[in-house]
């Protein structure tokens, strides 16, 4: 399999997880292979898992799920309530959470002037806050997201509270579980 990325993207969780079941991919930065990232993906959007010559995969919520349930079903969440938890978290990080990141890291997609981009990135900042505050309340775990074992909520919040660290780390005043929670994810051990 083939699996197109960038550096600090979500290809980070689908490349942790796949060293985590010690799954083979070819890995090719979209810098150096966009002409055959795009025969394949129009768009050229990362990451991208290709199976075969016809068979593109995109989302990393999506590959996530792929591997896991080809590779480490039990990722998925060992019972429907876990695996409907972990659906949950995956789901509300990969559209409510994102959509602040990528208010503050790309602002051309929300106006085309460039003297707004300060006042996106000053929004994003709110509604990141917000987010968190919301993600705070969703945690079920005691360990990881959902429940007392790894799943593949954690593979993807993994990218999401590293790009968090570098805008405004996290705290244990305003989030205190998030808080304890990423600093157990970031245990060589545990990703």
């Amino acid at each position: 399999m083939i699996l197109y990325t960038i550096n600090g993207s979500g290809s980070d969780s689908v490349l942790a997880l796949a060293k985590y079941l010690n799954i083979e991919l070819e890995v090719r930065p979209r810098s150096e292979f966009r002409p055959a990232l795009e025969a394949v993906n129009p768009r050229a959007t990362v990451p991208t898992l290709v199976e075969s010559q016809d068979i593109a995969i995109t989302e990393t919520a999506t590959i996530l799920r792929l591997l896991a349930r080809r590779h480490g079903p039990e990722l998925l969440g060992e019972s429907e309530y876990i695996q409907t938890k972990v659906d949950e978290l995956v789901g509300f990080m990969s559209t409510v959470v994102y959509q602040g990141y990528l208010l503050k890291f790309r602002p051309e997609f929300y106006t085309s002037v460039e003297a707004h981009y300060p006042a996106v990135g000053e929004k994003a900042l709110q509604v990141l806050k917000s987010n968190l505050q919301s993600w705070e309340f969703l945690l079920t775990g005691s360990q990881y997201l959902v429940g007392d074992k790894l799943t593949i909520a954690d593979f993807y919040a993994y990218v999401l509270l590293k790009w968090q660290s570098n805008i405004a780390p996290l705290n244990e005043t305003d989030t205190p579980k998030l808080f304890h929670y990423w600093n157990t994810l970031k245990e060589p051990r545990v990703l």
